[in-house]
This record gives C-alpha cells, sequence and structure tokens, in this order.
C-alpha cells in the first residue's frame, strides 16, 4: 500500500527530509525535475530534437520545470522554458539555484507577464511536440489568475502531449476540485505521493495517467501526521 497526501502532508514530508534527514532541497527538486525529464524520454517516447516547451511559475513547482528543461536540453530535446507572471528576480530558493543552472547551461527563458507577450508565443505553442505545465502544482487552491487562465486555455487547446508537474495547474490537490479553468493532461508525474486530488473527479480526469516518481522522501511517521490515512494499492506506480 502507499499512502496518498494532501497538500500540507506532503510539505510536512518534504520539511521533515530536509530538516531531519538532512537531504538537501536543491537535491529534491534535482531529483524531481529529472523524473519529469524521464517521463517525457522514456514514458511519452519523444524523439530526440523534439520541442518542448516548460511553462514554469515563480515558485517550486517552476523550479521543477527549469531542472527538467535542463535535463531535456542535456538528452538533445528543444527545450524552452516562458516564465509566467514574474520576473527571473522573484524568483527564491531552490527555484532561483535551478534558474540559475537552466541559465549556466546556456537555456532559453521568455519571460511572459502580459496578455500580449504570451499571444506572441501562439505559434511556438502550436508547434510544441510537449507542453510541460510546472505553473503551481500543489500549492494553489483558488482560480487561476487571468493571465494563467488564458495561458491554460491555449495549452489545452495544443495539440502537443501536456504533462503536468505534480498537479494540472487549476487542480485542488486536497479533493481534485477546480474552482476555475484547469490544465487537462496527458501526463502526471506525481512527487514522492499520489495526491488525493488525483484520485476524485474532477481531478482524476484532469490528471490523465500518474507516475509517481520516488524522489527519496522518506514516509516514516506518517501515522502520526494523519489519522486515518489514505492509502491504495501499489499499483507499479501508474495510477
Amino acid at each position: 500500500m502507499i499512502p496518498v497526501l494532501t497538500a500540507s502532508l506532503m510539505r510536512e514530508l518534504d520539511r521533515r527530509a530536509i530538516e531531519d534527514h538532512g537531504i538537501p532541497a536543491e537535491e529534491l527538486m534535482d531529483r524531481a525535475g529529472e523524473a519529469v525529464a524521464n517521463a517525457i524520454l522514456e514514458d511519452l517516447e519523444i524523439g530526440e530534437h523534439q520541442t518542448v516547451i516548460v511553462l514554469c511559475g515563480k515558485g517550486n513547482n517552476g523550479g521543477d520545470g527549469f531542472v527538467a528543461a535542463r535535463y531535456l536540453k542535456e538528452a538533445g530535446m528543444q527545450a524552452t522554458c516562458f516564465l509566467i507572471g514574474a520576473e527571473p528576480a522573484n524568483l527564491t530558493g531552490e527555484a532561483a539555484t535551478a534558474y540559475r543552472k537552466w541559465e549556466e547551461a546556456d537555456g532559453e527563458t521568455r519571460v511572459i507577464q502580459e496578455s500580449e507577450a504570451w499571444i506572441a508565443t501562439a505559434p511556438d505553442v502550436a508547434e510544441a511536440a510537449v507542453l510541460v505545465d510546472s505553473l503551481l502544482g500543489t500549492g494553489a487552491s483558488g482560480a487561476p489568475s487571468d493571465l494563467f487562465k488564458e495561458v491554460i486555455e491555449d495549452v489545452n487547446d495544443a495539440d502537443g502531449v501536456v504533462l503536468a508537474v505534480d498537479m494540472p495547474t487549476g487542480v485542488n490537490a486536497n479533493d481534485g476540485s477546480t474552482p476555475g479553468v484547469s490544465v487537462h493532461a496527458d501526463l502526471t508525474v506525481a512527487m514522492g505521493y499520489p495526491k488525493r486530488g488525483h484520485l476524485f473527479h474532477p481531478g482524476r480526469m484532469l490528471s490523465g495517467p500518474v507516475i509517481v516518481a520516488d524522489i527519496g522522501i522518506p514516509v516514516d511517521g506518517i501515522e502520526e501526521l494523519s489519522k486515518p490515512v489514505v492509502a491504495m494499492a501499489d499499483t507499479d506506480a501508474i495510477l
């Protein structure tokens, strides 16, 4: 059996992994981004030199996206990051480190802060083989803002494969609800453990198949944090 977590319980396990087990936060992010890249290269079987657009928010979910883009570029993919709703100077912590390493790898980042800039990217979005949603992750609970709403709608209209990092943007990680527009993913890579929003509709439908990536977060003491613990049978880490 594998536990199915809420967003707050996942954050607590992240904290314990970092503070109690001594796993650097940067290392956890690196493992998460690598898992996303591997899903594209292996599970989606996207050929070399194909175009991948990674849509990054300013938080840790966006940091995972920058790491994934770096691994994809190293593998020969044509990866470009779009930083949505923020400037690079707004990035902090591990997300800022991930962005810096992406820049050091000569990665291209387009900063999108208003509708006009997003509209200008329409041809690239339409032609991309893969669109990676690393905008908000498990931390969002309300309806996406106007710019994010526009991005989500265009992603859903695009022909490329859509991969969500942890949770499709717009889906509540705790109950699968969608207070506004939401990304409709073809595949989701869940970090560490599945979230309850992956199991309950409409989040279940919007997540697509869910790959649970083991990024090395210990689960010891989970019973102390959440009673009762929701769990599911291990189905080879794919829901």
